[in-house]
């Protein structure tokens, strides 16, 4: 039995988990697999930060799976964690963030064991397996939330877009992506040069810019 606690993040939490299982951390994920050590911080940081909750973008959560060889269940553990995550961010919005956070964390087992009942009527499906900046780290934070903010959204939605079922909900969750990675580089490019020097400033505008092709291929596929 999958016992949850109560870190900020759903997801994170989860998939720190699955890596202790393979006797790896979080720094795991930037060296070797290669995902950049600015975005691991942040995933590590939002563990006991309720204000963020980032995610990983479908890419960069199969280069996981394909790397640590991740079994079906412990796959349905990391989709049931980004629902969570969904969960808890839509009601952070509404309610205070320990009555969201308590709230996800009830959802969690009963969204698994609904995803286990589903895949094996079905099968997996669609449920798809530098140094840092100059200023410190809260200063990142603080310049940059709002963007980061509408930037784990969109991943978020992008990766809702491949775990649901309904084409219509599959739609909709990549159109928002669209939206979110599209205001996110927005606001980028408004910040002051000064700001927009900074390697921080440099490695969102990749990831922004990456976003972007994964979500207008992701609409390709659905025809749009």
């Amino acid at each position: 039995m999958i016992q949850y606690t109560t870190a900020w993040n759903p997801f994170v939490q989860e998939l720190q988990a699955i890596l202790h299982e393979h006797n790896k951390n979080l720094n795991y994920l930037d060296n070797p697999i290669g995902i950049h050590r600015e975005k691991v911080r942040r995933l590590q940081q939002s563990l006991s930060t309720p204000t963020q909750l980032p995610v990983l973008n479908p890419e960069d959560l199969q280069t996981v799976i394909d790397t640590l060889q991740l079994d079906t269940i412990e796959i349905l553990r990391l989709h049931t964690a980004l629902l969570a995550t969904a969960i808890q961010r839509m009601l952070s919005n509404r309610v205070h963030p320990d009555d969201a956070q308590l709230a996800a964390q009830q959802l969690q087992p009963t969204i698994l064991s609904a995803l286990i009942r589903y895949t094996n009527e079905n099968g997996l499906g669609n449920t798809r397996g530098g140094d840092l900046d100059p200023i410190d780290d809260d200063d990142f934070d603080r310049i940059f939330s709002a963007i980061t903010n509408t930037f784990d959204r969109g991943e978020e939605a992008l990766n809702m877009s491949y775990y649901t079922t309904s084409y219509e909900e599959q739609l909709r969750t990549a159109q928002y992506a669209d939206t979110c990675f599209k205001n996110a580089q927005k606001g980028l490019q408004q910040m002051s040069g000064d700001i927009r020097l900074l390697s921080g400033w440099q490695t969102l505008n990749d990831s922004v810019q990456e976003a972007l092709t994964g979500v207008n291929n992701r609409l390709r596929e659905l025809g749009e």
